[in-house]
């Protein structure tokens, strides 16, 4: 930070700052200017001065005010902000920050006119104050009946200084005056009441917020210590609150959740927490941090977990009674196919049927497996596993459909056995959901990878595809429930967003993770499924 170091008072300037900060105590910004101004052409036996700020941009002058004998001689009008490259020389201070001293002003040749009513300058000097490497205020004074000297320019540098000084210090004070008010008012709106606990003199010292917290009358007499404020806690909580307060050491928190009874007989549920910090003065330490109306707040996160249970079971209901149909269904496209026909009318018709009935069990499947999740039902089946037994599997299961789609699968397999424990049938389910997702995303006639290698104490398993991408922002979403990348009804993939969120939580279940990767629309996409790979098979191998 850099700024005008603040010189050496003058004798003949001390007795101005003096009145200056005395009138400083109660005086508002504009007044403290007009105080500044006037002690600055009183100090320096001026005729006029002036007290002008400049603004964060620099180049422009905020008209601040003027000494009120500047103010009865001048009529000229100004606007409030304007710039300093149409100021005349008397801004050179501003320009090269640095005090100047005119003399003889009428008698410079960079002089500027004057506008119509403009003060008549014959003597003028300057100063500007810089803080934190600008110029923040211009003072300045003009027409004293003799040459301005060095003594008078370190007088109005020294008032400059400290009117700099003490208008910071008003801002401060209102900025924390301000902040103080919102702070009550958050207290006041959020029910919080901020407290101070004495362990040496067993005193509590709380805000006026804990009368509305416990709905005690305000005109009542209300006993702010901790026996007032054990009147409303249930007595099941009583323990925990005496266990923190008494037992707090240096640096200790807690956090309690109490239940308790406001003064009308509503019970409210209490976020009780703090810290300790050093005392001032002595040993010791003292707790502070905030009590805390949290009642509706955990309302409404029962309200969210009913609803989300509601959901779940919604879910589990819907997918049970669309299944339902769908086995008779079924039985019927295998008794036409049975009978034969040759009429291709009907053939197609069956084939429609049986391919539409195929894909709805699909979803249903899918359906009820994140409904199954969600709500702890599905256990895994866990056993010692080789992954290319795996990778095979959901290769047999995608194969029609990447048949279908004249796609072109290469797979790539270790030359290692690598084994991991988990849920053959999971497993194969996630890998296989990865190439139907591979298969639909790419354009007939694309080329899919399938790829496993161990990496460290964990085997990778890539699924690559040349398709249609993913755009970058949509990568850290792509495994929410419900979310679609291309959010439209006439989609011809079908799906309703669950495939891999599916996937991700039997990822999970098996500790592995799955990671997207695509370098936007157009580029293809890549998912990589990581296991850990079972010590069990490992130590099996020979050697």
């Amino acid at each position: 930070m850099i700024k005008t170091p603040l010189a050496p008072i003058p004798d003949k300037a001390k007795s101005a700052l003096l009145d200056l900060y005395r009138h400083a105590l109660d005086a508002d910004e504009p007044r403290l200017y007009s105080a500044a101004i006037e002690a600055a052409v009183a100090v320096t036996d001026s005729e006029v001065g002036y007290f002008h700020l400049v603004n964060e941009d620099q180049v422009t002058i905020e008209l601040g005010t003027w000494s009120a004998a500047t103010l009865r001689q001048c009529q000229a009008v100004y606007q409030r902000h304007y710039p300093i490259s149409t100021a005349g020389i008397w801004a050179d201070c501003a320009r090269h920050r640095r005090p100047y001293v005119h003399n003889d002003y009428q008698g410079l040749s960079r002089k500027q006119g004057y506008p119509e009513g403009h003060v008549h300058l014959v003597r003028h000097l300057g100063v500007p104050v810089v803080y934190d490497d600008r110029v923040v205020l211009l003072v300045g004074v003009g027409n004293k009946t003799v040459d301005y000297d060095n003594e008078d320019l370190a007088s109005l540098q020294a008032i400059a200084d400290h009117a700099w000084f003490l208008i910071r210090r008003f801002r401060q004070r209102v900025a924390l005056q301000l902040s103080e008010e919102q702070l009550r008012d958050l207290q006041a709106l959020a029910a919080i009441c901020v407290w101070q606990w004495d362990p040496v003199d067993q005193k509590l010292l709380c805000d006026g917020n804990i009368r509305r917290i416990f709905a005690v009358d305000p005109l009542s007499d209300f006993p702010c210590n901790l026996e007032g404020l054990l009147q409303f806690i249930d007595p099941q909580d009583h323990a925990a609150v005496l266990d923190v307060l008494h037992t707090a050491s240096a640096d200790s928190a807690f956090d309690l959740e109490l239940q308790g009874t406001r003064a009308d007989g509503i019970f409210v549920t209490l976020h009780f927490r703090g810290a300790a910090y050093p005392r001032s003065q002595g040993r010791g330490i003292i707790l502070r941090g905030i009590l805390q109306d949290i009642t509706e707040i955990k309302r409404a996160e029962e309200a969210l977990r009913e609803a989300d249970r509601r959901k779940d079971e919604f879910l589990a209901m819907l997918a049970h009674e669309l299944r339902n149909p769908l086995a008779p269904i079924r039985n019927a496209v295998q008794i036409m196919r049975k009978l034969g026909t040759e009429d291709p009318k009907l053939q197609w018709t069956r084939d429609v049927i049986d391919r539409q009935v195929e894909h709805l069990a699909r979803l249903v499947d899918d359906l009820l497996d994140v409904s199954r999740i969600t709500r702890g039902k599905i256990e895994l089946r866990r056993e010692l596993l080789v992954v290319a037994d795996i990778v095979q599997r959901a290769v047999e299961t995608s194969r029609p459909l990447i048949d279908a789609r004249r796609h072109e699968l290469r797979v790539q397999l270790p030359s290692e056995t690598i084994h991991v424990e988990g849920d053959f049938v999971r497993l194969a389910q996630v890998v296989s959901n990865l190439l139907n997702n591979a298969a639909k995303y790419t354009d007939e006639g694309g080329q899919i990878r399938l790829s496993v290698e161990r990496e460290g104490d964990e085997v990778a398993i890539r699924v690559r595809d040349n398709g249609r991408g993913i755009d970058p922002a949509a990568l850290c979403h792509l495994f929410d429930l419900f979310y679609q990348v291309d959010r439209t009804l006439d989609r011809t993939e079908g799906g309703l967003g669950i495939g891999l969120s599916l996937v991700e939580s039997l990822v999970a279940m098996h500790g592995g993770t799955i990671q997207a990767f695509s370098e936007g629309r157009g580029k293809g996409s890549e998912f990589v499924v990581r296991l850990p790979i079972s010590e069990i098979g490992d130590s099996a191998k020979p050697g």
